[in-house]
């Protein structure tokens, strides 16, 4: 599986190249470049989520975008959610 971050995660993007996981930024894969300061429509982001299904999963902060992506079963991380997991798991651990 291949990961595409939201342009404004481009820095977790390169932590997780760094450590092996193929991701990519919004950006990088529909415009070529990390240049930010042209945005994209998440019409834009779901018409490729759309023709690469099965293929890439996103991972986005975009609560409007996450849920587009679980109506239509395109595989998605919410950063919210797993950061929000990781402190419940946290406090059942130490609790």
């Amino acid at each position: 599986m291949n990961y595409l971050a939201d342009q404004m995660l481009s820095g977790l993007a390169d932590e997780l190249r760094r450590k092996g996981v193929d991701c990519k930024t919004v950006q990088e894969v529909l415009r070529g470049n990390n240049d930010s300061s042209v945005p994209i429509d998440d019409d834009e982001i779901f018409k490729y989520l759309m023709d690469h299904k099965g293929s890439v999963s996103l991972i986005t902060l975009d609560n409007d975008l996450a849920k587009y992506c679980a109506r239509f079963q395109i595989p998605c991380v919410r950063v919210q959610d797993s950061v929000y997991r990781d402190i419940v798991r946290g406090s059942s651990e130490s609790g």
